[in-house]
């Protein structure tokens, strides 16, 4: 998929050069969009995000180190590990939030706003179907007496995902809007 989905929003120019060669350009011809703040809301809302977002893999490395029976069960551990996926792809797009303001094309919005989006439920959920699994075994197959690191892990885990319940919702609240056709030109 990748930038595909962009390739409607440009059009190629063919050019030929002095040496007789086709050299193709391209030219964005698709909208711009505008963000509802200013360069320093831009500055202090990326910093809080990266910031909350280190918060998040630093609670979830913690989970990582405890000792517990619950991270050697199948149900706990590959939720957990998936779990990196969607953190690595919020830093990735973490660190490409914009901080001037101008207006941005769709493909920039597409890698830093919506990915931020998406990959911010993705993490939701993979982090829920990871304490479901430790509940499931803290129920089910803890014998009775659960270690204190099966609560030690509960709790780093539970943090990661109260930190991202604050970047999903806070993010689902910025409204991207469509820049008027007459301030087309960046």
């Amino acid at each position: 998929m990748g930038m595909r989905k962009y390739v409607k929003d440009y059009k190629t120019i063919l050019s030929v050069n002095e040496n007789g060669k086709q050299i193709r350009t391209y030219e964005y011809q698709g909208d711009y969009f505008k963000l509802p703040f200013s360069n320093a809301q831009m500055q202090k809302f990326k910093i809080i995000f990266l910031l909350v977002l280190f918060g998040v893999l630093a609670a979830h490395i913690a989970g990582g180190f405890m000792n517990n029976a619950g991270m050697r069960q199948f149900y706990v551990a590959i939720p957990f590990v998936l779990t990196f996926l969607p953190i690595f792809n919020l830093l990735r797009s973490g660190v490409r939030l914009p901080v001037e303001e101008r207006k941005y094309r769709r493909e920039e919005i597409g890698v830093t706003y919506e990915r931020f989006s998406n990959h911010s439920l993705i993490l939701l959920i993979t982090l829920g179907v990871c304490l479901a699994g430790e509940v499931v075994f803290l129920l089910f197959f803890s014998k009775g007496s659960p270690a204190l690191s099966e609560y030690y892990f509960l709790a780093v885990e539970l943090t990661a995902l109260a930190l991202s319940l604050l970047i999903f919702f806070n993010i689902k609240k910025i409204v991207i809007t469509r820049a008027p056709e007459d301030e087309k030109q960046p």
